[in-house]
């Protein structure tokens, strides 16, 4: 119950199948799940769960040298801790926006719920900009493709620094501390609780 790689395995089953060549949507957004999941399970305290993403997106920082997140995905195996934890930070930023922009009446949940009763069944391999697009077209915003826009081809890893101080979670030392005095805590919570 403690492994991660349940929750993550069964999370490629929240989306229709994505073209390998950009695996960094399908195993990002897997990868998100997987702390967020045990965490709505008690598996994880919320605090550890946003420790646990802290440390994966070290991983990915760590891991980028140069090339965008389009190349180092079809670089192989070399690449994997960028690949994953890129997407993972833009599913995160993705499932902010909406709750925000919402008045969290829209979360990453409940996009992905409209996008499995749409599009599960066709049996189609989605290109990451299609399914983006589609999440867009779903959800009625822009946010799925300004994320695809402003990551997929770049250089660096997403910057992270204004979603931590927007949703309160500090990272010193490697350590992650939740400040309740942010202005997005309610979302942080309720991103761990489901």
């Amino acid at each position: 119950m403690d492994d991660w790689t349940a929750m993550h395995e069964f999370s490629h089953l929240l989306v229709p199948y994505i073209s390998s060549r950009d695996r960094w949507l399908s195993e990002g957004l897997a990868t998100y799940y997987q702390n967020v999941l045990r965490a709505r399970r008690g598996i994880l305290t919320e605090r550890e769960a946003w420790q646990s993403m802290h440390e994966g997106f070290q991983r990915g920082v760590k891991a980028t040298h140069g090339g965008s997140l389009a190349e180092a995905t079809r670089s192989g195996w070399r690449s994997t801790m960028r690949v994953y934890w890129s997407g993972a930070a833009m599913m995160l930023m993705a499932d902010m926006q909406l709750r925000e922009s919402s008045g969290g009446q829209q979360s990453l949940d409940t996009a992905l719920k409209s996008l499995s009763w749409c599009c599960m069944a066709n049996g189609k391999t989605w290109r990451a900009h299609e399914i983006l697009r589609k999440l867009d077209e779903l959800t009625g915003s822009r946010i799925f493709s300004g994320l695809y826009n402003k990551y997929v081809h770049e250089e660096s890893f997403p910057d992270l620094s204004d979603t931590w101080k927007h949703l309160g979670v500090n990272t010193h030392h490697g350590q992650v501390k939740l400040l309740d005095d942010a202005p997005m805590v309610n979302v942080r919570s309720d991103i761990m609780k489901g």
